[in-house]
């Protein structure tokens, strides 16, 4: 009977060192894990400063372009009002016109404009 319980002690103890070394590899692994976190993390958030500070310099240079364009827009507003109270105050009118281009013979005439006076 000794024989028996001998073997069966050994065999617990087997058991026993084969549950140890699992869990204690189990444990490295978790505890590698927490201490990689943080530094993932410091990494993730490194790398999203990153794509929001190309992003934000991406918009700050749509936003100039479209201040241009709306300086451009504005000028080009302002001079052809200009242009277009010149052209009144010489007596100047557009004819409104249902097509889009002008024919042969108001090209080769004085196209479509025309005077409010009679004095050419």
């Amino acid at each position: 009977m000794n024989g028996w319980l001998g073997l069966a002690g050994a065999v617990v103890t087997v058991l026993g060192v084969i549950l140890t070394g699992y869990f204690t590899y189990r444990g490295s692994r978790t505890a590698a894990a927490i201490q990689t976190e943080p530094s993932q993390r410091a990494a993730d958030l490194a790398a999203f400063r990153e794509i929001r500070d190309d992003m934000q310099k991406d918009i700050d240079d749509l936003k100039a372009d479209a201040r241009s364009l709306r300086s451009l827009v504005r000028s080009f507003a302002m001079y052809v009002g200009e242009l277009t109270a010149q052209m009144r105050g010489l007596g100047w009118s557009l004819r409104h016109r249902r097509t889009g281009w002008m024919s042969t013979t108001e090209l080769e005439s004085d196209g479509p404009w025309t005077t409010t006076s009679s004095s050419r």
